[in-house]
């Protein structure tokens, strides 16, 4: 009888189970050592900006950066306008006649009510005398039979009937006594003989422009405010102006427009100019109005500040996520309110703001910039001026 094989011991039976258990043990190591690789080199292909901003290079470009803080400052006006009379005597003759002299010629000042021509009276003056011999003799007329009325020698009828024909005896010899005063054209205002239209011998019709007059005592400057800054002033309020003749003037704002222009979306305004002198402020010169307007928090920047997007649009250069020694460009638009020599005066930003004063010109927004030093903040000198 074969011999039966011998049975395995408990060290062979063991054996393999172990080497199952490491093989096990060994392919969960390899699968957690993948998926961390995996991981990790998931991170390679994001986009990470601030990383970018960690390592500096040499081919990004260096700025300089200020802290700006805004400034109660000043705000004043500017528009452009046009000087203008504010009164303009048209004279007309009142009656016909021919022109037998005239007192003025153009240029000349004249005050209200003096002669400017004279008109051949024709037979207005006969006329006139007629209209005072009918007066008379309704007057008579009308007294006699008053009285033989009120004696009850007359009918109340012929009383009421005297009456009316006094009252138009006296209305005819009005219209003449005025038909023949019309024959001389008197001046209706103070002001300068622009144009005489008639000369010695010429006929006149009634209604017909005979001289032109501007006015002397006061003048207008007519301008347009923006939509934006219409609510800034106030009628009453005082206004300069200098002439493009280089003549400075003061005025008062009458009136601002309620109606915008439809195509330049623009107010209309006036300011009057009063005149002391015997010579007119020239129609249609050009003037440059300034006009307070309240105070605005603005930053005070140096002309070089201020840049140009590739929209044409201006603007500054401001730092955005600043960290070890980096930070991104932006471009910020701004408006104007002031330029002079000490700088500009610009609204549209935050209060306060980190601007790029260095470099700007040459860098587009959203570039990755080096700083060349720590903000500083603006100068104490800028800060402080008001009114730019």
């Amino acid at each position: 009888m074969p011999t039966p094989p011998a049975r395995p011991t408990a060290a062979q039976l063991t054996l393999p189970s172990r080497l199952r258990g490491m093989n096990r043990n060994i392919l969960i190591a390899l699968g957690g050592t993948l998926a961390l690789v995996l991981w990790m080199l998931s991170g390679v292909f994001r986009d990470h900006p601030t990383a970018a901003l960690v390592t500096p290079t040499a081919a990004q470009p260096t700025v300089e950066v200020t802290l700006s803080t805004a400034t109660n400052t000043a705000y004043t006006l500017t528009l452009t306008g046009r000087t203008s009379a504010d009164v303009t005597a048209n004279v007309v003759a009142e009656v016909e006649g021919r022109v037998v002299h005239t007192a003025v010629t153009e240029g000349k000042t004249v005050q209200k009510g003096d002669a400017l021509l004279r008109l051949d009276v024709g037979t207005k003056d006969a006329e006139l005398q007629r209209a005072k011999a009918a007066f008379q003799a309704a007057t008579t007329i009308h007294h006699t039979t008053e009285k033989l009325f009120k004696q009850g020698f007359r009918a109340e009828t012929d009383f009421i009937r005297s009456q009316a024909d006094l009252a138009a005896a006296e209305a005819n010899l009005k219209e003449a006594q005025r038909r023949l005063n019309d024959t001389v054209v008197r001046s209706p205002i103070r002001g300068v003989v622009e144009r005489v239209m008639l000369d010695v011998g010429d006929f006149a019709r009634p209604q017909q422009e005979v001289v032109r007059i501007v006015g002397l005592d006061q003048f207008l400057i007519t301008a347009h405010v923006a939509q934006q800054d219409r609510g800034l002033l106030q009628v009453g309020q005082a206004v300069k102006a200098t002439l493009a003749n280089g003549a400075s003037v003061d005025g008062i704002l009458r009136f601002v427009g309620v109606e915008a222009d439809p195509q330049t979306k623009t107010f209309p305004l006036e300011v009057v100019v009063k005149n002391a002198g015997q010579q007119p402020l020239p129609v249609g010169m050009t003037a440059t109005l300034t006009l307070p307007a309240g105070q605005v928090e603005a930053h005070l920047l140096a002309h070089s500040t201020v840049v140009l997007d590739d929209d044409g649009r201006l603007g500054v250069m401001v730092l955005d996520a600043a960290s070890a020694g980096q930070g991104r460009a932006r471009f910020m638009p701004v408006k104007i309110l002031q330029d002079n020599n000490t700088g500009l005066a610009v609204t549209g930003l935050p209060r306060e703001i980190e601007i790029i004063t260095r470099g700007q010109a040459s860098i587009k927004s959203g570039a990755v910039v080096n700083l060349a030093s720590p903000v500083a903040p603006t100068p104490a000198t800028n800060a402080s001026a008001g009114g730019v």
